[in-house]
């Protein structure tokens, strides 16, 4: 009796196998799963994303301010090169491939640009909230304005009698500055360059970079959960998947806190919740793999399409978020452009490295 229940799963593997050979789309069940290392990964995995996170919230809080200030810099340009090496080579490539695959329906076979349209969907998905969020806090922005404008004229104004201006007791006389003079210079000031963002005051641009920070993180998690299924139902490449997505956690979200730390969170709550937030997803990811392992079938249509659409749409929309919320408004901002010209070499190549790292791991995850 034990004899047949040992032999059972290697004449099951076997048979599985002959069945795949006839049918490449046909569920395959590998055997040699080592549920021990899958859980020990999740702890792994976890240990080195908060190890990414914690580098730049270490140096903005350990750091001299001047210091502190050229790490965060250097940080966040390495972040985005590891940003944008992930929408390219860790997102797009896989969601072309999957939904390119022969499994999927004929209908997909005839046009093999879908990947594509759901980045494009992607980056205008970002686009259209990034423009609605900042169309909202403008006219808010606007409208506490012209109210502490209008109560400022209101306690201010001056009163006629015989058809002649009497100066108030309580107005600030003609050569003093007045206060909502002082209120227009500061408020023009806040609408100029903001390492190349134009916007109507300090408050928008922080909104703005926290809304981007919001759809960075969004992206970044989709990713994240995706890659943590395929680990934990992956058995015969186990290991070096392992190695290869513990270096690319961490430099991800080494990128991911770098941004965070630049968005200036009031709150260190808030920016310690996301770094938090980000660390979990890929060890929630492996361990629904590590439940389905089993019964998943990586070739099956629902499973292709799934994954092919989050990962494109997350490329979209970290390629977005990388290109048009960090790289463009750095290298026109006053940070990179009043550099010398050593410091703007190093500032080109921390962006460089950052990516050539991420496509280095892209061999292998």
């Amino acid at each position: 009796m034990s004899a047949d229940n040992t032999t059972m799963p290697v004449e099951e593997a076997v048979a599985s196998v002959a069945e795949a050979e006839a049918d490449a789309c046909a569920f395959v069940f590998e055997g040699g799963y080592d549920r021990t290392l899958h859980i020990a990964a999740i702890f792994i995995i976890m240990a080195t994303s908060f190890l990414g996170t914690l580098l730049p919230i270490l140096g903005k809080r350990f750091v001299s301010s001047e210091n502190g200030k050229v790490i965060i810099t250097l940080l966040k340009l390495f972040g985005a090169g590891v940003i944008l090496a992930t929408a390219f080579i860790h997102m797009f490539i896989p969601a072309n491939g999957a939904l390119t695959n022969e499994c999927l329906p004929e209908s997909f076979h005839s046009y093999e640009a879908f990947a594509a349209v759901f980045a494009l969907a992607g980056i205008f998905f970002t686009h259209l909230i990034q423009t609605l969020a900042g169309e909202a806090i403008r006219k808010a922005q606007s409208a506490a304005a012209n109210n502490n404008n209008d109560s400022h004229d209101h306690d201010h104004a001056a009163t006629i009698e015989d058809g002649n201006a009497v100066q108030r007791a309580d107005e600030p006389k003609s050569n003093e500055p007045k206060s909502s003079q002082l209120s227009l210079v500061k408020v023009s000031s806040d609408t100029v360059d903001h390492e190349g963002h134009t916007h109507g005051g300090v408050a928008m641009h922080t909104q703005e970079k926290h809304l981007m920070v919001y759809i960075l993180e969004l992206g970044i998690a989709t990713h994240s959960i995706i890659i943590g299924i395929t680990l934990g139902v992956e058995s015969a490449e186990f290991t070096t998947l392992l190695v290869a997505l513990t270096f690319h956690q961490f430099f991800e979200g080494m990128a991911l806190s770098a941004v965070v730390m630049e968005a200036n969170f009031k709150r260190w709550s808030m920016a310690l919740g996301m770094v938090l937030f980000y660390t979990l997803t890929t060890p929630v990811g492996i361990a629904i793999g590590i439940m389905i392992h089993e019964t998943f079938n990586a070739n099956a249509s629902s499973t292709l399409l799934s994954t092919g659409i989050l990962d494109a749409i997350s490329a979209g929309i970290l390629a977005y978020d990388a290109l048009v919320n960090i790289v463009a408004p750095h290298f026109s901002g006053k940070t990179y452009r009043g550099a010398s010209a050593p410091y703007k070499t190093v500032q080109l190549l921390a962006m460089y490295v950052g990516c050539t790292a991420m496509a280095i791991i892209g061999k292998w995850a």
